[in-house]
C-alpha cells in the first residue's frame, strides 16, 4: 500500500493494494488505511490546534450555495505541508495504475481525458461543524486535468468521520468511512459525482482534500512558474446548471 511519511511517501505492490486496485476498479473509489504515518499525524495535528479556520460558502453561478464549511487558508501550514508531500514524483505512478483500472468500458478516455498524472494540485483543509450549516451536495470536480480525487481523514475521534460517497450520476452510491490518518481516494470523470458527509456524532470532522492531475508538473503545483488558463471540463451545455457551479471545490 501506500504510506505518506515525513520523509516523503513509501508504496509497495502487495496483496493490499491489489484488493484496493480492484474495488477502485469496480466502485471508482476504494480506502487508503493508514495514509499518513502516524509520527506526522502527530505533526498535523500539533499544526491544526493552531489553525485559523474561516466560514467559506461554495456557490453556483445563480448564486446557490451548495456546499458550507469552515476552512484553513490555502497557504497556511497544513495544506502547505500536504501539497509538498503530495507532489512527490514517485507517488504519481501508482496513482496512475488506479486511474488505469476499469471493471467495464466506464469511464473511456474521452470522460477522463488524456494525460499522465504529474502533479497534486493544492486543496485544502476545512471542518465540518456538527450542528451547525456545514454540509456538502453532490459535484464532480472535473476540469483542469483532474484524474484523482483525495480525501484524508484528520480528527482522531472515530465518531466524526462521515465519510466520502461516490456514484455514477442518478445511481446509488458507495460510501467509504476513513479512520484517523486514513484516505479515500476517487475517480474523477465525466458522469461521476461525490461528496463528502457531515459527522455522525458531536466532534467536527476534518478533513485534507485535493486532486492528482495530468498534464501540469510539480513545478506548477508548487507554484514555482505560473499556471496556465484553466481548460474547462465541459461546454455549459454539457453540464446541468448545478454541476456547472459545482465543478469546483477547490
Amino acid at each position: 500500500m501506500i504510506q505518506l511519511t515525513h520523509r516523503g511517501p513509501v508504496f509497495e505492490r502487495d496483496a493490499a493494494w491489489v484488493a484496493a486496485s480492484r474495488t477502485f476498479a469496480a466502485h471508482h473509489c476504494t480506502l487508503l488505511p493508514q495514509f499518513v504515518e502516524e509520527t506526522l499525524l502527530q505533526r498535523i495535528l500539533g499544526l491544526l490546534a493552531q489553525g485559523d479556520f474561516k466560514e467559506r460558502e461554495d456557490k453556483t453561478p445563480a448564486g446557490r450555495v451548495f456546499a458550507r464549511e469552515i476552512a484553513l487558508a490555502p497557504m497556511a501550514p497544513v495544506p502547505s505541508l500536504f501539497t509538498l508531500l503530495l507532489n512527490t514524483p514517485s507517488l504519481f505512478p501508482p496513482i496512475q495504475e488506479l486511474v488505469d483500472c476499469r471493471a467495464d468500458s466506464f469511464p473511456s478516455r474521452k470522460d477522463t481525458g488524456d494525460g499522465r498524472v504529474s502533479s497534486f494540485e493544492r486543496g485544502r483543509c476545512f471542518k465540518f461543524m456538527p450542528g451547525t450549516r456545514h454540509f456538502d451536495t453532490w459535484h464532480p470536480d472535473l476540469g483542469s486535468g483532474r484524474q484523482v480525487g483525495l480525501s484524508i481523514n484528520l480528527e482522531p475521534d472515530p465518531t466524526a468521520a462521515g465519510g466520502v460517497e461516490v456514484r455514477r450520476r442518478e445511481c446509488a452510491p458507495h460510501r467509504v468511512v476513513p479512520g484517523f490518518g486514513d484516505a479515500v481516494v476517487f475517480r474523477i470523470a465525466r458522469g461521476l459525482e461525490h461528496r463528502g458527509l457531515p459527522p455522525a456524532g458531536t466532534v467536527p470532522r476534518c478533513t485534507y482534500s485535493g486532486w492528482f492531475a495530468a498534464g501540469s508538473g510539480v513545478r506548477e503545483a508548487l507554484g514555482l512558474v505560473p499556471l496556465g488558463p484553466d481548460v474547462p471540463a465541459a461546454s455549459e451545455t454539457e453540464q446541468p446548471e448545478a454541476a456547472q457551479g459545482e465543478a469546483d471545490r477547490g
